[in-house]
């Protein structure tokens, strides 16, 4: 599903990661493992690196995501979030993020 707003493809984005990363701690597992002789994996890894790079770079173009906000601080944030949510309410933390990550001046 493609959001017509860019920040919220990139809320969306996030919020399904999250989501489906706390729900299945494998799937967690999976996109955090160094695993090198799964080739599959890898692969799948690439096709969302670039499906995340192409909603970063809308976000960037349309002004509404900080510039200096890029892929591995992506991949950081949603780590640190999903691997916190037993501790708490993982959605308060993600609002910390999203509130963090918007430019200054919107």
């Amino acid at each position: 599903m493609k959001a017509d707003d860019p920040w919220d493809g990139l809320v969306e984005l996030i919020m399904r990661t999250c989501e489906l990363q706390t729900i299945d701690r494998g799937v967690t597992e999976l996109c955090t493992s160094a695993l090198p002789d799964a080739p599959g994996l890898r692969a799948a890894r690439e096709r969302v690196g670039e499906v995340c790079e192409k909603v970063l770079a809308r976000a960037h173009d349309a002004g509404v995501l900080r510039p200096d906000f890029g892929l591995d601080d992506l991949a950081f944030a949603i780590a640190a979030i999903t691997r916190a949510a037993p501790l708490g309410d993982w959605r308060r933390h993600l609002t910390f993020l999203l509130d963090g990550i918007r430019p200054q001046d919107t």
